[in-house]
Parts: structure tokens; C-alpha cells; sequence
């Protein structure tokens, strides 16, 4: 089943924070209904506001096989969402996964944010989580078997008080559906040769590559690094595994992009 650190609302299916006051540590209505106000004075953000962030997760979903796809998420709430994606190809308990929108140090509610932006603190579309430079906050195409979907919220009523978050909808949808591109007429040289001209490719899965022919040569095309888009083509008549200068044309297969936006259908409860 999903997890979350709130309370669930089974007729409005939304999941409100409900931080850690009971009764006994806040004995006066004024406190006992400031939901998200926290005891833990170890347990701070950034901003220096106590307390944690609302965290749904999903289980962890096993797709079979390793495969290749893209994540569309769809979701609102009474504050800031921030998608985070763990994945892996062979970790089936997602002890170590990769990920993509990383929130905290460790993907928990109480970790350290990463970005230098915090949630509810930034203009939405206008934080770095898709920022290619830091290493996993860019929402990109990838291949995996094993994968959980979490949203991160949070709702700040001042620089040291969180407000009431509250997740109304979260939905996911993976996307396997691969886009085709063909390159003609392309000038290779070295030993790695970046391939460039992809209007609606991101990340490459298939490639072929077929050199022109040239007078006494026997050419080859090699894929180099499939991430990294990087060929390159060897003369097998100079019995050298050195990349010479050649003319191919190219026809690719792979993944689009996509947002982490208003995307996708599926109810999150």
C-alpha cells in the first residue's frame, strides 16, 4: 500500500499533514489545532521551520523487465509538489536507487533539501529541480524495472512556521512509446564523435549507423556511448580500431523529454 506522513481523508481522498502535537504536548485548542506544528526541535528545514514535509509514496511498482520509458505526473495541493522518481534496474527494495527530482538528502521528510531552492519558498516554474546541472534533478527518460513515485509538499506560513500541507491529487503515468529520427549526410571524425540534429530525441535507446562508401576502405560504424550520443567509424582494411573521418547517415530510436507537469490521469489513492 502507499505511505504517507498525514492523515487520509477517505471521502475527499486528499491527505492532510498532521505533524506530531497530541494532546498531551499541546494541552490548549490554540496549539492542538496548529496541525503542523512540530515538538522536534532536531528536525529542521533549511528555512530553519521545524517539523517535516508532507511525503506521499507509492509502492514500489515492478515492471517485469528492465525497460525504457518516461514518467508523466499529475498533481495539486495546498502548497508546493515536488515529484521525486526512485528507480533502479536490479534493486527490487530501492535501498540505493537512482533518482530523478530529488527533494532532500536522503528522499526522506526530514532530510536536507538538496536544491537551493526550498518548496513553497520559489515561483513554480521557475526552480532549479529541472536544472541539467545538478546531478538528478532534471525530469529525463529512464531505464528501469523497479520504481516508486513520491511527492514531497510543503507550506510555509512564515521563514520558521510550516503551514497545514495538504496533497489533493497525485497522479503518474509511465510512458513507453518511443519517437523515431533519421540523420543524413553526417560528418563523423575521432574516437568520439557527438551526434547532434535530434529535434524530439533525448535519450537514445536504438541506433544504426551506415557509412557512405569510400574507394579503398571498408567502413564501420560504432556506437561509442548511447548516453553520451557519442559514435564513431573504423577503417577495418587499416586493422586499426581508431576512428577515421567518414560521411554516414543515422537512424535513431529513443524518449522524448517530458515535463513533470499537468500530465497523467491515475487517481494517487
Amino acid at each position: 500500500m502507499a505511505t504517507y506522513n498525514g492523515t487520509l481523508d477517505l471521502i475527499r481522498r486528499t491527505v492532510t499533514h498532521r505533524g506530531d502535537y497530541t494532546w498531551a504536548t499541546a494541552p490548549t485548542w490554540e496549539n492542538y489545532t496548529a496541525w503542523v506544528t512540530h515538538t522536534d526541535t532536531t528536525a529542521q528545514t533549511a528555512t530553519g521551520a521545524l517539523g517535516s514535509a508532507l511525503k506521499y509514496s507509492t509502492d514500489i511498482i515492478d515492471l517485469g523487465s528492465s525497460q525504457d520509458f518516461v514518467v508523466e505526473t499529475s498533481h495539486s495541493a495546498d502548497g508546493s509538489i515536488r515529484p521525486v522518481i526512485e528507480y533502479s534496474t536490479s534493486d527490487a527494495t530501492l535501498s540505493s536507487p537512482s533518482y530523478l527530482g530529488k527533494y532532500t538528502d536522503d528522499n526522506t521528510e526530514t532530510g536536507t533539501p538538496e536544491t537551493h531552492t526550498v518548496l513553497n519558498y520559489y515561483e513554480e516554474g521557475y526552480s532549479d529541480e529541472d536544472d541539467d546541472t545538478v546531478t538528478g534533478q532534471a525530469y529525463k527518460p529512464i531505464t528501469a524495472r523497479y520504481v516508486r513515485v513520491n511527492a514531497f509538499v510543503e507550506n510555509f506560513t512564515s521563514s520558521t512556521q510550516r503551514g497545514v500541507s495538504q496533497l489533493i491529487n497525485f497522479g503518474w503515468f509511465f510512458r513507453f512509446v518511443k519517437t523515431q529520427e533519421t540523420l543524413r549526410d553526417v560528418a563523423v571524425s575521432g574516437n568520439a564523435h557527438t551526434l547532434t540534429g535530434f529535434s524530439k530525441i533525448l535519450f537514445l535507446t536504438d541506433v544504426q549507423i551506415t557509412p557512405h562508401s569510400e574507394t579503398d576502405k571498408k567502413l564501420l560504424g560504432q556506437i561509442v556511448n548511447k548516453s553520451n550520443r557519442q559514435i564513431r567509424v573504423v577503417d577495418a582494411n587499416s586493422f586499426s580500431v581508431d576512428g577515421v573521418s567518414a560521411t554516414v547517415d543515422v537512424i535513431a530510436e529513443g524518449l522524448t523529454v517530458v515535463r513533470n507537469g499537468p500530465r497523467g490521469l491515475r487517481p494517487f489513492i
